[in-house]
């Protein structure tokens, strides 16, 4: 299945655009989707290692399943003050 991850601040940057467009297996989770992401940029492993993911707008865990009609996104910490 094709899946887009939305993508914020310190993720956009990194990826060097607004979303990041994956292809995986179908019956995937979070957790899988993360390894793909840094297979995909290896330069993203610690920022994904960091970051929350969300599945329609709720927060998601690792275990948490995506399907292919999900919108997914990157949330990375927030910083500054």
């Amino acid at each position: 299945m094709k899946i887009r991850i939305l993508l914020f601040a310190a993720a956009r940057d990194i990826f060097g655009n607004d979303f990041v467009d994956l292809e995986l297996p179908d019956n995937v989770t979070i957790k899988e989707v993360k390894q793909s992401l840094v297979q995909h940029s290896p330069a993203s492993a610690e920022l994904v290692a960091r970051s929350a993911f969300s599945i329609n707008q709720e927060f998601a865990i690792d275990e948490s399943p995506v399907t292919s009609d999900a919108e997914l996104a990157l949330i990375p910490p927030v910083s500054g003050g």
